[in-house]
């Protein structure tokens, strides 16, 4: 699906934000996403990615 992890944990990280930002991103109307750095996602990569955080925390 993805390389690599969010970097939650890092110093600096909010956690909380994450979830906030994760669930703002799965109410979101998209086609693609540009992360800044990484392969630009389509609207189903964005997903899986903001699913398996949310599931994971």
């Amino acid at each position: 699906m993805h390389e690599g992890r969010l970097l939650d944990t890092i110093n600096g990280a909010n956690p909380a934000d994450y979830r906030l930002t994760m669930d703002r991103l799965l109410r979101q109307d998209v086609t693609d996403a540009f992360a800044g750095h990484g392969p630009v996602l389509n609207a189903e990569q964005l997903r899986a990615i903001a699913d398996e955080y949310l599931e994971r925390v």
